[in-house]
Parts: C-alpha cells; structure tokens; sequence
C-alpha cells in the first residue's frame, strides 16, 4: 500500500479552483450568454477568443427591484417568464448554472415565502436540471437566508411555535441542494492545506489580521448574546478548511464551505486582484483548493462590453496556468463533489496473484449519504504498474483509466461540460 497514493487532484494539477459569481446587477440576457461563453469555449465571441475555461454561474428565480436587477428566472415578482428564462434552462441543463444565489432578491421589502420555493421546485423540474450549490443573499430582507435568516427555522420563536413562512430547507433539500454558502470568506488562498511560515509572515498575506478576528468574535459569543452571534459567521482561520459540515437548525446537516475574497472587492474589475499573481502562486504552491467570490455582472455599462482590462487579465493569467495543466479550474458544485467524495475515501490495497486491488472503501458523508460511483469522477492514484491494477467499490470494478497526462496513474475520467446551443430567439 506504501506505494499507492491518492492524489490530491487529476494529474497533473497542482491546486484546484472554482469561480463562484453572485448574480447580483445581471441586465442583459445577451451580453450574459456571449460573456459565459467567452469563459467556457475556445470560440470567437465579441471579447475575443474564448478562455476555454469551465466556470459556472448563479441565478435567481424573483427580483423586487426588476430595473436594477433583472436577470431573475421570472420578471421581476410575477409568475411570468423573463428573457433570462430559456438561457438559465439552457444553461442549466449543461451544469454551468450550478448554483442558487437564493431563491430571488427580496431586499427591498422582504416578501419571500415558503410558497416561492415550491414554485423554483417546479420550475427546475419542468426545465430539468437540479443546482446543488445554495449561497445566501446579502440584506436585512432577506430571511430567505439559511443560518442568519429563516431558511432553516421550521418555526417561530417569537410566535410560540408558529410555523416560520420563509422556511424552505426541506424543499431545498429534496430539489438536490447539497452545499451551502451561508457568509464564511477569508482571503487566504488556498483551502484544506496546512498554514505555513509565509501564510504568517508575507505582507499580502491576511492570516494575521483574519485569526485576530476570529478570536475577538469567539470571544463576543462567550461574553454575551450567545444566541444571537452564534448565527453569525466566523470561520475557523487555522483550520482552513474548505467545508464543514454544520448542523442547520432545523436538525439536518449540511456541508458549508468557505469562499475565498474580500467584500470590499469584488466587481469585474477586482478580478485582477482576486487573481493576481501571489493569489495563485500560493494556491498552487501549497496544493490548495479555492472557491473565488466575485459578482463580475458589475462593470459598467452592466452589458458585458468593455469590460475593465484588470478583470479580463486576471481572468487570462487563470487560463493561461489552466491550459499549462497547473490549475484546475472547474464548477462550483462539481469540485466541491470531487473534494467532497476524495476525502470520504479510504483505500486498502490487496494482492491479486502479480496484479493488485484497489478496495475503495467509503466513509458516509456528513449528511448521511453514501459515495457512489457517479461521485468519483476524477480522482486518481500513483500505482506501481496501471496495467495490473484495478479498482473496486463495494465489489464492483470501477472503469478508472490510464491518466492520459501521467503513465503511473489510475483515474475516474473526468467528463468536461459542453456548452450549449444558444436557445432560440437569442439575437446577436
């Protein structure tokens, strides 16, 4: 066993990375389309040739403010389909649209209903794709909210065990929800890896100024308004871990994970900041994981022209570190899945005459389901001889391959999406 290795990723990437774009300030169905395909094909498209990357997006359902914010599945409160509508079921059906940035924007006046879900429930299923990334919605109005809101607050406290009307959880869960962003961010890069002597010391680095943050908040819980602050995100800096399972209250649990930037910069612009060279240098010099937060829908002029050069050439330093095989760059929801399931495996190798077994043996996942083939795409092991090993799962060989990339590797192949056609009616 001494010489199988599970790899941290697909030989031969040396670190992991997820765009993960709030939808907020999205106007132009068009200029949305051209920009998502830019990022996801090699093709010619207004902005020049595509980055050949693979990056999700998020939507809403609802918005109360449909001038401002109209890139909302349905116009504005209505239950009428807006223009962004066959794009998000183009696109979702392709896996790019994988995930919810709540179930609409209620941050004028609030409004938001158990009964809105079950309408997203319906539409999803009409449309036929399912998003498994849920990440809250900032506002005061916003109970919707999973954590800090009501989302998962079956009942009223204050309504002597009256039903919560923004509860939503269950149904969220049973549309295929499995991860939850409900605040954390840290502006370290890199996730699930060691804190090393330049994370402390190097000038760019937050560390110093997030763990300072991290015990003053500890502190303020254990000195008073314990229930109210509890809710409140304060993510473990020293254990920088990418997800954590958290009990959500109303009983279940539910993997949470950590995005990666800084509030204050986060527009297309700070793209160039987000993914400047010391971000990720370090990234891939620690073997580490990140899910970038931006909202790249706020530029000027909100149509996805002329877009701020420092965000385009960030976006390019993240291609050109992709295309050299150094960065894997992949979907929200799809590495959270990968990392998800490789660190769910143990492995126990055998002797099978001169060949070898490898008995995957999976840990149940946090929320009580069990890893399945469909979960494994991907990950890979350093064997001694590839021809002569293969790989089991509750006693059924498992079609892993040679890695095309390294001789010595085993993995799941990994399947890249395909963007889509563009829907009918999308003018140029």
């Amino acid at each position: 066993m001494s010489r199988v290795r599970l790899l941290r990723f697909p030989a031969p990437y040396r670190a992991a990375l997820a765009m993960s774009n709030d939808t907020d300030d999205l106007r132009d169905p068009r200029g949305w389309w051209e920009f998502l395909r830019y990022l996801n094909t090699a093709e010619s498209t207004w902005l020049g040739s595509g980055l050949g990357l693979e990056a999700g997006d998020s939507f809403w359902f609802q918005s109360d403010d449909p001038d401002q914010q109209a890139g909302s599945y349905f116009k504005g409160l209505t239950d009428e389909p807006s223009p962004f509508a066959p794009l998000i079921g183009a696109l979702g059906r392709a896996g790019y649209l994988d995930t919810l940035h709540s179930y609409g924007r209620f941050s004028r006046h609030g409004g938001f209903r158990r009964e809105h879900a079950l309408r997203a429930a319906l539409v999803l299923q009409r449309e036929g794709f399912a998003p498994r990334v849920w990440v809250n919605h900032g506002g005061a109005h916003d109970f919707q909210n999973l954590g800090t809101g009501c989302g998962d607050l079956p009942e009223n406290p204050d309504a002597l065990g009256g039903p919560a009307p923004e509860y939503h959880l269950d149904v969220t869960r049973d549309i295929g929800f499995r991860y939850a962003w409900v605040g954390d961010l840290t502006g370290t890069p890199g996730q699930s890896r060691a804190l090393g002597v330049g994370d402390w010391l190097h000038p760019a680095s937050p560390v110093r100024r997030e763990a300072a943050g991290h015990v003053a908040r500890g502190l303020s819980r254990r000195l008073g308004y314990r229930h109210i602050l509890a809710s409140l995100p304060n993510y473990g800096v020293l254990e920088n871990a990418l997800l954590a399972a958290r009990r959500m209250r109303d009983g279940t649990v539910m993997q949470t994970f950590v995005r990666y930037g800084d509030f204050k910069r986060s527009t297309f612009a700070d793209l160039g900041w987000l993914l400047r060279d010391y971000m990720l240098d370090t990234l891939e010099a620690t073997q580490g994981v990140s899910i970038v937060f931006v909202h790249w829908s706020r530029h000027p002029g909100y149509a996805f022209r002329d877009l701020p050069p420092a965000g385009l050439e960030g976006l390019a330093r993240l291609a050109r570190r992709f295309h050299e095989r150094r960065l894997w760059v992949t979907t929200t929801a799809r590495l959270l899945a990968y990392w998800e399931a490789r660190n769910a495996l143990d492995v126990r190798y055998s002797p099978e005459g001169d060949n070898g077994v490898l008995h995957l043996v999976p840990r149940p996942l946090p929320d009580g389901r069990a890893v399945e083939p469909n979960d494994l795409s991907g990950i890979s092991f350093e064997v001694p001889d590839v021809s002569r090993t293969r790989v089991l799962l509750n006693g059924i060989t498992l079609p892993f391959k040679r890695s095309p990339h390294r001789p010595n590797v085993l993995w799941m192949p990994w399947k890249p999406l395909s963007f889509p056609e563009p829907p009918s009616g999308l003018v140029s």
